[in-house]
């Protein structure tokens, strides 16, 4: 018996397209093979991270399907859970260890379903459900164990637009960041690195930068123990200019069921961020 408003996550898909289980022949070039690194519950669509490719062939004869515009790609096994858009146009196919899911409208607004699976409270539900301790994974025959609320259209049309008008615009803020970073690293470069506006006084050339900016920079060069530098520099390792804290070399730990404490941090999460899903540790204090 469901009890009225809750409804099992499998009643509400209209369509599942699932290659689990079958490793994918590959090629050089093609179209791409997205796998479950490339789908991240902090990016609306799918990113493009160590892709492989299949050929034509391949990609016409050897899935079982293919998503299709506003499918959703929910991650199957290894962090059970993920979610995220299929854009329009679909220029990839999918890897095992997820499926694209098709949200029933009838049944669920498709944007509701998305916002709703990404809550914190369905990807800690979707982590007690998972089965497996080396390998976690979420099978799609227990899709009907994980029960969704379904509150009325209206509401369901106000959380999915607002969930995907909010995370649009932080995407778009997110590309003008990778644009600006990559102009301060361009700039860095030519600064620090090829020194071009000293070159260009040194050369009697206009560095064109704004005077202030030009005046900060020498006309000429010298010999130290890294090569030729500005001259007036100087060269310094980096153990003199700052300070630095080693981390933990943590070893393997059962996470507490009520994910208290503070996130590991490791390598991975540099560059993807904090999530959800991360392992916690609660740290005794020091006497």
């Amino acid at each position: 018996m469901v009890a009225d408003g809750v409804q099992p996550f499998a009643s509400l898909l209209s369509n599942i397209v699932d290659n689990r289980g079958r490793t994918c022949p590959t090629a050089a070039f093609g179209t791409p093979l997205i796998a479950t690194n490339c789908v991240r519950n902090d990016f609306l669509y799918p990113v493009y991270e160590k892709v492989r490719y299949v050929d034509k062939t391949t990609y016409n004869n050897w899935f079982r399907g293919h998503p299709e515009p506003g499918d959703l790609l929910f991650v199957t096994k290894g962090t059970p859970g993920r979610v995220c858009l299929v854009p329009d146009p679909v220029d990839f196919c999918i890897a095992q260890d997820m499926v694209a899911i098709r949200a029933d409208a009838k049944k669920v607004y498709p944007r509701y379903l998305f916002a709703l699976l990404r809550s914190k409270a369905v990807q800690e539900e979707i982590e007690h459900l998972h089965v497996g301790t080396l390998i976690p994974h979420f099978k799609k025959g227990d899709f009907d164990k994980l029960l969704l609320p379904i509150p009325d259209r209206q509401i369901q049309e106000f959380i999915g637009d607002t969930y995907f008008d909010f995370s649009a615009k932080m995407q778009g803020n997110r590309r003008m960041n990778e644009t600006l970073e990559a102009i301060a690293r361009a700039l860095f470069r030519s600064w620090f690195v090829d020194f071009n506006p000293v070159r260009a006084k040194a050369e009697g050339r206009d560095p064109s930068l704004p005077k202030p900016l030009t005046d900060l920079f020498p006309d000429s060069f010298e010999n130290s123990e890294l090569g030729e530098i500005p001259r007036g520099w100087r060269a310094s390792p980096v153990y003199d200019l700052a300070t630095y804290i080693n981390g933990a070399a943590y070893r393997a730990f059962e996470p507490n069921e009520e994910r208290r404490g503070l996130p590991i941090i490791k390598i991975a999460e540099l560059k993807a961020g904090v999530t959800a899903l991360e392992k916690r540790l609660i740290l005794e204090k020091s006497s």
